[in-house]
């Protein structure tokens, strides 16, 4: 959840227990994290799922043959899914996105 200033909120809700069971239930709002917000980011931006998973690797700092390996795919492929996420970013490199993202998606 967003409030009108832009800042992120994760929202946690559980249905009370006790007696007469009225179907109460009890919301905490608590400020997001970069971690919480990032995979909402790389959404907004159009990704795949599969270029979400790579720009996500991408940001906590694999190298590609680090992506290859955890996504069983071949390094040619990681930069193709590279140049996407780029091009549908609007950033010119690595350090750029790692930027955008963790300073709030800039969609």
């Amino acid at each position: 959840m967003q409030d009108g200033g832009g800042r992120w909120y994760v929202l946690h809700g559980s249905a009370l227990k006790g007696a007469g069971g009225g179907g109460e239930v009890t919301v905490v709002a608590a400020p997001a994290t970069p971690a919480d917000a990032m995979p909402l980011y790389l959404s907004a931006y159009g990704l795949t799922a599969r270029e979400q998973e790579v720009a996500l690797l991408l940001v906590r700092g694999c190298a590609t043959r680090d992506v290859s390996r955890l996504l069983a795919m071949k390094p040619y492929t990681v930069q193709d899914h590279l140049k996407s996420v780029f091009a549908k970013t609007g950033v010119a490199g690595r350090r750029e996105l790692v930027a955008r993202i963790m300073l709030g998606g800039g969609a």
